[in-house]
């Protein structure tokens, strides 16, 4: 709710196109959702397949216990012992990112946001403006993001991937809704440039 009513547009408008993935087609992600059936079947999936995959990657779970993952591997300096599961942890996230990543170029380059949306509509959203100086003020709140991220976990002592992970998604969020375009009049909008709603 809080990416596709507050900062869909602001974010992707601001983003640039880099090849294949061009992230302003996503700001198309404004003008619609999918059915209510969709999003619950997606979160259930999301829930039993996020505690089902963290019973191998957590010390001391089901899975981490039944594969002797629980076991310390070897130590590091700032996080210790470091176990099997944590070490598949550490693995299946950044292949989990990398395959998302790929899914992100993929949905655009395949058309399939084409499909669901309509070209037109695309097209439109990817031309509509943005505040002036988005680009700045997004690329500044995510180095603070990375920045506060990195010495938030290395003050909890562990490596601050996933802290920072967590404030660049925040900064995202916060930089995308401060780059909406300010809403226009009615009578001020060229009808043959206005988004439709779909």
């Amino acid at each position: 709710i809080l990416l596709r009513r507050f900062a869909v547009d602001g974010l992707f408008g601001t983003l640039p196109n880099l090849g294949p993935l061009k992230a302003r087609s996503y700001r198309v992600l404004k003008y619609g959702r999918p059915r209510l059936l969709v999003t619950t079947l997606s979160a259930l999936i999301g829930v039993a397949s996020h505690v089902g995959i963290d019973s191998f990657t957590h010390a001391g779970r089901f899975g981490s216990n039944l594969l002797g993952l629980s076991r310390p591997l070897f130590e590091l300096p700032i996080v210790g012992e470091v176990t099997g599961a944590k070490t598949l942890q550490y693995l299946g996230h950044s292949f989990g990112s990398l395959i998302g990543v790929i899914l992100f170029v993929l949905v655009v380059s395949r058309r399939h946001l084409g499909e669901w949306y309509g070209n037109d509509v695309i097209d439109r959203a990817r031309h509509a403006p943005v505040r002036p100086g988005s680009r700045r003020r997004l690329y500044l709140l995510v180095a603070l993001a990375l920045i506060g991220g990195a010495a938030w976990g290395l003050l909890e002592g562990v490596i601050p991937i996933f802290h920072m992970g967590l404030t660049t998604v925040m900064a995202l969020l916060v930089g995308g809704a401060m780059n909406r375009a300010p809403k226009v009049h009615p009578a001020h909008v060229d009808s043959a440039r206005a988004p439709l709603a779909v």
